[in-house]
């Protein structure tokens, strides 16, 4: 419903202007490839890419595309605060295929694996889509659920790094887009009222 509020025609494009200010930031203090992505029917759906500074730059997503959710940092956040049975379900139906040596393809690696999302409040990809591709992703909050992830995708190299200091600017940024659509709520029921 938060979606629909920005265009009846695309339903997406709130979420994807509310952020576009903050992903730009994140993008300019990281120097890396940032994203913002939804669940759609159990695959991460990309909504905004701003590219890496870098010559270097990730291939595997693209805006408007889909991609399996259980291999990326993004999809494992999102999958992460859905209830357990539902991607359970999701899971029998649509498999859990190898990208990498790294993919998680059982459901109890991928359980343990959620599990230890929600309790840290952020996901890492660790070359499970790609080889030499790494990531961090946190949740977006609206009216207490994740209704988005955002995240930093980083080549290994440079992801080993500094993971920490990539980490806290990702989750300080979802926290600030969450912030931002609390007070737009905030805003929309006082206008009705």
């Amino acid at each position: 419903k938060l979606f629909l509020l920005g265009s009846r025609v695309k339903p997406y494009r709130y979420l994807k202007s509310a952020a576009k200010p903050l992903l730009q930031k994140l993008n300019q203090q990281t120097g890396e490839t940032v994203h913002l992505a939804v669940l759609h029917k159990y695959q991460v759906l990309y909504l905004d890419k701003i590219e890496s500074s870098h010559t270097v730059r990730v291939v595997v997503s693209q805006v408007g595309h889909k991609l399996p959710a259980h291999c990326s940092g993004v999809g494992k956040v999102l999958l992460a605060h859905l209830p357990r049975d539902e991607v359970r379900e999701a899971v029998e139906e649509n498999g859990l295929p190898a990208f990498t040596q790294n993919t998680l393809t059982t459901w109890n690696q991928l359980k343990a694996e959620l599990e230890k999302t929600r309790e840290l409040g952020f996901a890492v990809d660790n070359e499970e889509i790609e080889l030499g591709l790494k990531c961090v992703a946190a949740p977006v909050f609206a009216e207490d659920r994740v209704v988005a992830a955002l995240s930093v995708s980083v080549p290994k190299e440079r992801f080993d790094k500094s993971p920490q200091d990539l980490t806290s600017m990702v989750v300080q940024t979802a926290h600030e887009l969450s912030e931002v659509l609390r007070a737009s709520m905030v805003s929309l029921r006082s206008s009705a009222a």
